[in-house]
């Protein structure tokens, strides 16, 4: 097997193939949820297409005959104790971190008494105190706690070149995912344990090339059957948290496996009605939102223009009604550009994930690792949202792993 074509290649396989069976889905469309129309279709097959050129047009500048990939010349050596007592450490910080969460929410939600009488307000209350709109609890406070907590996010990834070590300090790397599992529960959300899972396997997959090739070979099949278990398991928790959040008059079951639908498939549905209502061009206030509240939290642009975390809810069922707050990674570009930006964007995008691949061709280092799983990451949740929305709570990563690799160094670690 040519390994180094399928490290290179597999980020726009992890695309092609999802939206190929996203759009069959969509279109499929068993529970009769509104279908997109050919302009939708259209802004949407650009961004995609843009996707693809991008990777392949600066692929082109790294042509290399060679298949040789780092592991097959020199296995990568790390101090396995080290990191595994380092991970140890790290996940103290996120447990006060998670601590400070649960004392905020627990003030929230009456002792976390509103999770059994009332799962659906609790959500609404927990969405609207990561606002900073609910005055009875203290909003500094739990922003502390997700910054302690989100040490977690970035160490998933090392938790999946950890998994790939030989010794006892392996099983560390399972900390970081029953972490992220626990805020999971608390917050009755799905998509931060979904970002863990998929730092944590994109980061194994890819710390595989630094491997000696038997080794890499036998763990090729684990891997593969890990990802099986990764999936049966986010299923299993999807229906876990559906069935808490609706009411207890419906069949769980259909509600459940509509609801899954409805995330795969509706947010073109979705975006199909923000589109009809009209756009107004927001310049990047969109796109990178989470840039645009930071900087208006210091007074340096107007707070009009700063938008939530969370985009408004709109009916995508026909007949039974179906909400949703997804619309696609096109929105927020089309938001702010229109077409032009859905192309450019998308562009520098599939240039930018070629890139972080090639950075790892050329030598191992946990930023790399970061780098590349958080590019893949992004182009699978495409289906979902325009993933950089949060860059700044990416910028922040990127400073843990980078002081985090410079100690390993500092130690002779690595």
């Amino acid at each position: 097997m040519n390994y180094k074509k399928l490290y290179m290649h597999f980020p726009m396989l992890i695309l092609i193939f999802e939206w190929a069976i996203v759009l069959y889905l969509h279109y499929n469309n068993p529970y009769h949820f509104i279908t997109m129309s050919k302009d939708t279709l259209t802004i949407l097959l650009t961004g995609l297409s843009f996707i693809v050129l991008g990777y392949y047009f600066i692929n082109s500048f790294y042509l290399d005959s060679s298949n040789k990939l780092p592991g097959d010349r020199d296995e990568i050596r790390i101090n396995e104790a080290l990191l595994g007592k380092t991970i140890l450490l790290i996940s103290i910080l996120s447990v006060i971190g998670l601590i400070f969460i649960l004392q905020e929410i627990s003030t929230l939600t009456n002792n976390f008494s509103m999770y059994i009488n009332n799962p659906i307000l609790a959500r609404e209350r927990i969405v609207l105190m990561q606002e900073g709109k609910i005055a009875s609890v203290s909003f500094f406070r739990y922003k502390i706690g997700i910054y302690l907590f989100s040490f977690m996010y970035p160490f998933a990834a090392v938790a999946g070149v950890v998994s790939q070590l030989r010794t006892k300090w392996r099983l560390t790397g399972i900390i970081p995912l029953i972490l992220v599992l626990s805020y999971s529960l608390i917050h009755l959300n799905r998509v931060g344990l979904i970002s863990a899972l998929g730092l944590f396997f994109f980061a194994r997959i890819y710390f595989g090339m630094y491997l000696h090739p038997k080794r890499r070979r036998s763990t090729t099949f684990k891997t593969a059957i890990s990802i099986i278990v990764g999936v049966v398991f986010i299923a299993m928790f999807f229906y876990f948290i559906i069935s808490i959040r609706s009411s207890k008059n419906i069949d769980i079951e259909y509600y459940a496996l509509r609801s899954v639908y409805s995330y795969l498939t509706g947010s073109g549905s979705a975006f199909d009605k923000f589109l009809f209502e009209g756009v107004n061009p927001l310049y990047g206030a969109s796109s990178f939102r989470s840039i645009v509240r930071w900087l208006a939290s210091f007074g340096l642009v107007d707070h009009s223009i700063a938008l939530s975390n969370f985009n408004s809810f709109v009916n995508i069922g026909e007949g039974f009604p179906m909400r949703l707050n997804t619309y696609t990674f096109v929105k927020s570009p089309y938001e702010d550009f229109g077409i032009v930006g859905v192309g450019i964007i998308s562009l520098i995008w599939g240039m930018i994930t070629r890139y972080s691949v090639e950075r790892c061709f050329r030598g191992f280092s946990f930023v790399n690792i970061l780098f590349v799983s958080l590019m893949i990451l992004s182009l699978f949740m495409t289906f979902f949202e325009f993933f950089f929305q949060g860059i700044v709570m990416f910028v922040f990563y990127f400073i843990i792993i980078i002081v985090f690799e410079k100690y390993l160094k500092a130690k002779n670690a690595l």
